[in-house]
């Protein structure tokens, strides 16, 4: 019930801007490449997540000069400073998301409420959902993609076991989409909505 209370005023909301506007929301990344091909969701929007999620963490995390925020390493520098808190929950997710972002979860959660499964604390990744499954499938790291396959085969996956395999195996993010899709997914946009519905019962 709390998860469809709050895609209930996602809903509203997104609504409400798209009486403003043409478009759902102001894309401010589609220049970039949309190498991920996965049926299941729209192409646009999750590129759109993607490198909203990209940017937020290279610039809450990156250590780098580079000022170039199209360079791979402006990119691989915020994802090795997140990737193992944010794997294991305890990044400040609310810190790093922008306005952006926030209208990215909306989206998630309007068009796409079946990517997520709510649980008693928070919500998780619908890993048979089509699209979800899909950039599972195509991980190009055989050791990571297997490491995965076994655990939610003995129903015992959880995100936050993975912390130290992707922190060991982050550089893949920078030829693997599918792995940084996934990244995005179950490591920020999971937390962001799950601290969102916290929000929503605290303020009842």
């Amino acid at each position: 019930m709390k998860l469809k209370y709050i895609i209930l005023i996602c809903c509203i909301a997104v609504t409400c801007f798209s009486c403003e506007s043409d478009k759902d929301i102001p894309f401010l990344y589609q220049h970039f490449a949309q190498p991920i091909s996965c049926e299941g969701a729209d192409k646009a929007l999750m590129h759109e997540a993607l490198y909203t999620f990209q940017h937020d963490i290279a610039r809450r995390y990156k250590t780098t000069t580079e000022v170039d925020t199209t360079a791979g390493v402006y990119f691989l520098d915020g994802y090795r400073n997140y990737i193992f808190r944010g794997t294991k929950g305890g990044a400040k997710y609310q810190e790093i998301q922008r306005s952006h972002t926030q209208k990215i979860v909306e989206q998630l959660l309007e068009k796409y409420p079946d990517f997520w499964i709510e649980q008693e604390r928070g919500v998780a990744l619908n890993y048979n959902h089509p699209y979800v499954a899909c950039i599972l499938d195509k991980f190009t790291n055989p050791d990571v993609k297997l490491t995965i396959k076994n655990l939610r085969e003995a129903h015992s996956y959880r995100p936050g076991m993975m912390a130290e395999v992707f922190r060991k195996n982050i550089s893949d993010v920078a030829s693997d989409p599918y792995f940084a899709m996934y990244i995005a997914l179950d490591t920020y946009y999971r937390n962001l909505i799950t601290i969102q519905q916290e929000n929503a019962v605290n303020n009842d």
